[in-house]
């Protein structure tokens, strides 16, 4: 998937594949129409639509808390997606626990998304790719109560997602069949990270 950015030292809209170009600046990813829907939404602030009308990025010279702003937006814009997965876990009877379990496994992954997966992304926005690294590496190594039973409650949580999501149409078919074809073909290296 090709991202639209503003390279601050460049000045211009440029195309790239996911990844860094060869620009010493801080470039942020903005997926076409994700502004639009924030603005739409009335989740951003002043500031940031003003931010996000001068060019989408954020440089080291723009203030913090537009970053802070910035990542306060997609944690609002996820609240709505992890109420709707528990609801739908609560209509399909599942105990308090398990699903309090299925929601913090998910809320923990967007928190991944959000901070430390350099993108930014919301729920909706969460790839085959994504799942995959958060499971393969970043979980096992990170999560101090990674375990080969927290890992299956966790392949559990994202099967029940991705497949809620894709029923709600919250993520492409496409998107569903391929996360849930991982969960089910990488299920043994995943659980052999958390057990070494």
């Amino acid at each position: 998937m090709s991202f639209w950015r503003v390279c601050p030292c460049c000045e211009e809209h440029m195309r790239f594949q996911s990844g860094w170009h060869g620009c010493p600046s801080v470039l942020s990813d903005k997926l076409l129409g994700w502004q639009a829907y924030l603005d739409g939404s009335e989740i951003l602030g002043e500031e940031e639509r003003r931010i996000g009308k001068r060019g989408g990025c954020i440089t080291e010279a723009d203030h913090p808390e537009t970053y802070e702003q910035r990542v306060q937006a997609i944690q609002l814009a996820n609240q709505p997606i992890l109420d709707g997965f528990e609801t739908w876990l609560r209509q399909s009877g599942l105990s308090e626990q398990t699903i309090t379990d299925h929601v913090d496994n998910i809320r923990f992954f967007s928190r991944y998304l959000l901070l430390y997966a350099y993108s930014l992304r919301r729920l909706d926005e969460a790839t085959e790719g994504a799942v995959y690294d958060f499971l393969e590496d970043w979980f096992p190594r990170k999560a101090l109560w990674a375990s080969v039973s927290s890992m299956k409650v966790y392949l559990a949580s994202f099967k029940k997602f991705f497949k809620w999501m894709g029923a709600t149409g919250l993520v492409a078919p496409a998107i569903v069949e391929d996360v849930l074809w991982t969960l089910k073909d990488d299920r043994n290296l995943f659980l052999s990270k958390v057990a070494e």
